[in-house]
């Protein structure tokens, strides 16, 4: 859902649990959940850009040209 959001053009949050730090990308990842500073997020929500980096990020990572290139990469 993580990667859907982002090539939607949604800024994504997430925590530091599994695999959802790979699946941010240029979004905002925490380390305790929400406690704390809220500053980082609501900059990240603000941001008019957030939401294009994220779309671009994942197109660039795992889209079909990034897909090509790991085939590639491992038919070596």
């Amino acid at each position: 859902m993580l990667l859907e959001a982002a090539a939607r053009g949604t800024p994504v949050v997430g925590s530091r649990v599994g695999g959802i730090p790979e699946a941010v990308g240029p979004g905002l990842v925490f380390d305790d959940g929400l406690a704390g500073d809220l500053g980082p997020l609501q900059a990240l929500l603000r941001d008019p850009e957030a939401g294009a980096r994220a779309r671009d990020w994942v197109s660039a990572h795992h889209g079909p040209a990034a897909f090509v290139a790991a085939l590639a990469g491992g038919a070596r």
